[in-house]
């Protein structure tokens, strides 16, 4: 079964966030969601802070956040 277009269009969008050089996921491995509970977040890494800035930046534009 194909995933529907809002979902497909959230794993693609995601998929090139995390391919961005200097961006890393972190997954806390628990193993249930629920409203408010951090499942994991994503590092980003530059040689200066403003850098890094702008790489958080420019993934979260791709992500549509």
């Amino acid at each position: 079964m194909a995933p529907s277009a809002p979902l497909f269009s959230i794993f693609t969008s995601t998929s090139a966030a995390l391919a961005t050089p200097g961006v890393v996921l972190h997954l806390y491995g628990k193993t249930a969601a629920r409203p408010g509970r951090k499942m994991g977040h994503v590092t980003a890494l530059g040689s200066t802070v403003d850098q890094a800035l702008e790489t958080a930046s420019r993934c979260a534009q791709i992500v549509d956040l």
